[in-house]
């Protein structure tokens, strides 16, 4: 047995009974995107469906329970207890929705149980007289707010169970207890011989039930349509053996979630320590021999996104420390900044520098309104900034005077940074302007960065915008007003990073593009290999469902 099926050995064995495509493959399936949900949703088919545990021809028959709970509804609203509710429709052979073992019986819901819904009592006060009402948080969190002396109020006990009737919750089952039930909620009325199975029925038709629409696209249980609804009523022995091995397999589930989880955090952790041991690296030839060392457990490290998310990221903050590209023999020393504001070493003709040091002009867009009109002049949106370049395909045009235009014409080479936005992670976002964008004007949630040519590359500027430690001083001083994020134009010029001399720049993003795509080679990789587990993962679960 695979190493994940030993993460519960006794649930796992009880996997034996079932069908030998879901034993053969069930690792495959349960580490699959989404495979232990998956899972759960398959063990609940088939258990409602006959296919999870054996028949037993000794059982007595499904229709001789269905004889004995008419019988007991029969009793209890000849004693006053419940009403009568409508008869069940007809059952004709087009609505059966699978095929059933012969030991079960076709029923509709109704001929199981009956809903009865709580109303807000009178009088509800948050003094402890009277009875305790019963909402979600009441019976979930166990955490009573309110309470009524209405004596009129529908109540429940601990033996009864009850559906969540209204909100994001609805059909979600709760065990009952002594009190005054809810508004939101519906006491189901059943014979309590049912009642572990009229759970598993519930849970495994939550997302159908949690569908229905109320109101605002409110989720609302639609109980006409709960009630109606065509399921198979399995012996009452049977019911028994499916609730237990139900029970069993989401414990298994379960224990194969935790597992995934704590292998994910002892990942990440590990992730952490490799990479950390690169960024470490004092220089080239220490970080060459770091490499070396973790490139022999490329194949633990790289196996999910936010692995290569980091990797990349790790790339980004070495290449602004000078350790991916050797010292040029004409590299003359950085003239502005200082060295000794630096948070770590940087090689002999690199300097610590705020932006607003290397920019010759940092500029505010304009507030005229813009439309798709193509009337007057195209002016770029933060729509038109994608990944680190302009995107001119959703653009709009505004009416700009000449003393406007002439302040706020593009020119290549600039750099527009976002300063306003809902998003923190898009405010300080670098697009760089290129032939196609020259002259274009821009809007007023942008800021243009005009650099100094002499000492500054857009391409440099925009790698060392996407390292961590860059993001850190933009996201630090921004400021929300009305939900919107801002940063102005006196913290865009304060923002510092590592400026090596001009043509190294040159040399340093070249190396960096060429490793960023090694990085979305391997995501593309890892992407195809686990669209591929996934579909080989609902294949097997087709084929046993």
């Amino acid at each position: 047995m695979s190493a994940v099926m030993e993460v519960s050995e006794p649930s796992a064995d009880s996997l034996n009974d079932l069908q030998p495509p879901l034993v053969q493959h069930f690792e495959l399936m349960a580490t699959a995107p989404g495979g232990v949900t998956r899972l759960r949703e398959l063990i609940l088919t088939l258990a409602v469906q006959g296919k999870l545990v054996p028949q037993d021809p000794t059982d007595e028959l499904a229709s001789e329970l269905l004889r004995k709970i008419r019988t007991e509804k029969s009793l209890s609203i000849g004693g006053g207890k419940n009403k009568r509710g409508d008869s069940p429709a007809a059952i004709l052979e087009e609505d059966f929705p699978y095929t059933l073992p012969m030991t079960w019986e076709w029923i509709r819901n109704q001929d199981l149980f009956s809903l009865r819904k709580g109303k807000n009592p009178k009088a509800l006060s948050e003094t402890p007289i009277g009875k305790p009402y019963l909402d979600i948080e009441a019976l979930d969190r166990h955490q009573v707010r309110r309470y009524s002396e209405d004596a009129t109020a529908l109540t429940c006990s601990a033996d009864d169970i009850l559906v969540v009737c209204d909100g994001s919750r609805s059909g979600l089952i709760l065990q009952g207890k002594d009190g005054i039930v809810g508004s939101t909620l519906a006491v189901i009325e059943c014979s309590k011989l049912v009642q572990p199975y009229l759970r598993l029925i519930f849970r495994e038709g939550f997302q159908r039930y949690n569908s229905g629409m109320k109101g605002a696209a409110i989720p609302h249980l639609d109980t006409k349509t709960v009630l109606t609804e065509v399921i198979g009523l399995p012996p009452l022995a049977e019911q028994t053996r499916i609730v237990t091995r139900v029970e069993e397999l989401m414990s298994l589930c379960d224990a194969l979630e935790a597992q995934g989880q704590l292998e994910a955090t002892q990942h990440a952790q590990l992730v952490q320590t490799l990479l950390g041991a690169l960024t470490a690296s004092a220089s080239p030839d220490e970080l060459a021999d770091n490499w070396q060392r973790v490139a022999t457990h490329f194949d633990l490290l790289l196996d999910r996104p936010e692995a290569i998310d980091a990797l990349e990221q790790t790339i980004l903050q070495l290449a602004v420390r000078g350790l991916l590209s050797p010292p040029l023999p004409e590299d003359q020393q950085v003239v502005v900044g200082s060295r000794e504001d630096s948070p770590v070493p940087l090689p002999a003709a690199w300097s610590y520098v705020r932006l607003g040091g290397v920019l010759a002009d940092l500029r505010y867009g304009t507030a005229v309104k813009c439309a798709y009109d193509m009337v007057g002049h195209p002016v770029l949106r933060i729509p038109n900034l994608k990944n680190g370049s302009i995107d001119a395909t959703d653009l709009k045009f505004g009416q700009l005077g000449t003393d406007d235009l002439a302040k706020l014409a593009l020119k290549r080479g600039d750099v527009l940074i976002v300063r306003s936005n809902g998003s923190a992670s898009l405010v300080g976002s670098m697009a760089v302007v290129g032939p196609e964008s020259e002259g274009f004007a821009f809007a007023g949630y942008l800021v243009r960065a005009r650099l100094n040519p002499a000492l500054l590359t857009p391409e440099y500027l925009n790698l060392a915008a996407k390292t961590a430690a860059f993001r850190e001083q933009i996201e630090g001083p921004i400021r929300t007003t009305s939900g919107v994020k801002n940063i102005n134009s006196s913290e865009i010029s304060r923002l510092s990073f590592a400026l090596p001399p001009l043509g190294q720049q040159q040399h340093i993003v070249a190396r960096v593009d060429s490793l960023r795509r090694l990085c979305a080679d391997l995501r593309q990789r890892l992407t195809a290999r686990q669209t591929t587990q996934a579909h080989l993962a609902e294949a097997l679960i087709d084929e046993v469902a």
